[in-house]
Order: structure tokens, then C-alpha cells, then sequence
């Protein structure tokens, strides 16, 4: 095994990859989850009724998460744009998060486990979720949600190909 000395200026950054996006479905499903889920956060915030509290007090908590729901609702779209993967000749890595942006890189050596994976919403709408599990910790582990059938069919196979060329 060889470990030669790699020159900055003529590797590709990661930050400088040409990221693949996620179906345009996607956008729809973190939609109508946020939509279920703040559903079911302000069904619980009228239990407050059934206690001693002052009405105005489950007013005030359904006026915030109303507010909150309204503020994920705006994130939602800017997320989709920046969320993507890029496959390289060693390793995957992957792009998210619009407050807190980061790039994880996961190298097709330390790779365990790939698998298709799907929620309710996801089935819905016909998308599939590629989990990539490393090895080494659980926080370099991938998941690529949003993707197509075939995309996610071909991503696995693509990835697991790596594999067996790593062996």
C-alpha cells in the first residue's frame, strides 16, 4: 500500500463537488410531514384546555407553534436547494442543513451497510431513502433521503459495487 503525498491545488475540494439533488417530490414530503407533524403538536397543545390553565395561555401556545410552523414552512425550500451527494472515485459525501450547513464524507473503505428504506409519507409519493452505514462512527453515517426508485436502486448498487473493488 502506497501513501504519496497529494498536492492541495490539484485535489477537488469537497466544497467545489457537483452535488446531485434529490427528487423535486422531496420538497413536497418534508412538506407534508412538517404539515402532520405541527397537525399533531397543536392537537396537543389544546390538552392544555382540559386543566386549570387560563385560556389565553393555550391561545399563546398555539400562536407559537403556528409561528413555528410558518418559519419551517419558509426553511423547507432553501433546505431542498442545498441538500445533495456526490459520488467520487473513494468515497460518497453528502450535503445538508441550511442554518447549520455541513458535508459529510464517507470513504467506500469503512462503509458496513447500505440500505433502501422508505416512511409512509415517502411511500406515498413513491421516494426511497439510501442509508450508508459506516464503520467508524454512527455521526459519519450517510442517509440520502428523497431519491427515486430507480435513483436509490442505482446509488446502492453503485455503492456497493465500490465495495467489493475496496476488497
Amino acid at each position: 500500500m502506497t501513501n504519496y503525498q497529494l498536492d492541495p491545488e490539484l485535489s477537488t475540494p469537497v466544497a467545489d463537488l457537483s452535488f446531485h439533488r434529490p427528487d423535486h417530490r422531496y420538497k413536497t414530503a418534508l412538506i407534508v410531514s412538517a404539515t402532520i407533524g405541527y397537525l399533531i403538536l397543536m392537537g396537543l397543545g389544546l390538552l392544555i384546555l382540559l386543566t386549570d390553565v387560563p385560556w389565553w395561555i393555550t391561545v399563546a401556545t398555539e400562536c407559537v407553534i403556528a409561528a413555528a410552523f410558518i418559519v419551517n414552512l419558509m426553511i423547507i425550500p432553501r433546505g431542498y436547494r442545498f441538500r445533495g451527494y456526490a459520488l467520487r472515485e473513494h468515497d460518497i459525501s453528502y450535503r445538508k442543513g441550511v442554518i447549520f450547513p455541513s458535508v459529510t464524507t464517507v470513504p467506500y473503505a469503512k462503509v458496513q451497510q447500505v440500505t433502501l428504506s422508505r416512511n409512509p409519507v415517502f411511500k406515498l409519493m413513491g421516494l426511497f431513502t439510501v442509508e450508508v452505514t459506516n464503520g467508524a462512527q454512527a455521526e459519519s453515517s450517510l442517509v440520502i433521503a428523497g431519491l427515486s426508485e430507480e435513483v436509490a436502486r442505482h446509488l446502492k448498487s453503485m455503492i456497493t459495487d465500490r465495495l467489493y473493488q475496496q476488497l
